[in-house]
């Protein structure tokens, strides 16, 4: 009842802007002159009317098509974004991974227990950025497999920089086959972005 409900809201709300109320009166005018110029046969009234209920119908069809082109382009943004958070945190974690290398650094800079609430926010934020994807995009790079990952709850049982780094050196072996597939998708998102900026349509 509710989604019934937002759907009529919605469509109340389409319907009240003035470019959806210009549109309608467009069409409208359009299907006029060409019923007038239907009506009125061998007659030059009913030639204007039909070229001009034409060119109506042709500016129609360029607006839906570009119309077509922004929301797609917006759509393909939209995903890369999504994409980027992900390779973001899993980028942190390769980072994080090399300090814990300089442990003088480390250790003189940040205690254990921190750098473990560090890591931790990156893991889950791979994990809960690749939950949140749209359907056809978490298939694309095979994020459900993410549902089997076991190192998420690991890292409550870190005692050491070791184990530290033995736990987000095992998640990135978990996850590189999605890691490589999200690379492949931002590519080729970015290809098609480029490729209808190009194009006319």
């Amino acid at each position: 009842m509710k989604t019934k409900n937002k759907k009529i809201k919605y469509r109340d709300i389409v319907i009240s802007l003035v470019n959806t109320k210009i549109l309608i009166l467009i069409v409208i005018i359009m299907i006029i002159f060409f019923y007038i110029s239907y009506m009125s046969k061998d007659s030059w009234i009913s030639e204007v009317l039909l070229s001009l209920g034409t060119g109506m119908f042709t500016s129609l069809l360029f607006y839906f098509l570009a119309n077509m082109r922004v929301n797609k382009m917006n759509k393909l943004i939209s995903e890369i974004n999504s994409l980027k958070y992900i390779t973001g945190h899993f980028d942190n974690l390769y980072n994080l991974k090399i300090q814990i290398r300089n442990k003088d650094y480390i250790r003189k800079n940040i205690n254990l227990e921190s750098f473990i609430s560090i890591v931790k926010h990156d893991t889950y934020g791979v994990y809960l950025h690749i939950k949140m994807l749209p359907k056809k995009l978490l298939k694309a790079i095979n994020g459900n497999g993410i549902e089997k990952l076991e190192t998420l709850e690991k890292v409550d049982s870190v005692t050491s920089w070791e184990e530290l780094w033995d736990y987000i050196d095992d998640f990135q072996n978990q996850i590189m086959h999605i890691r490589y597939k999200i690379n492949l998708e931002m590519n080729k998102r970015k290809l098609q972005i480029t490729v209808l900026k190009n194009e006319c349509f």
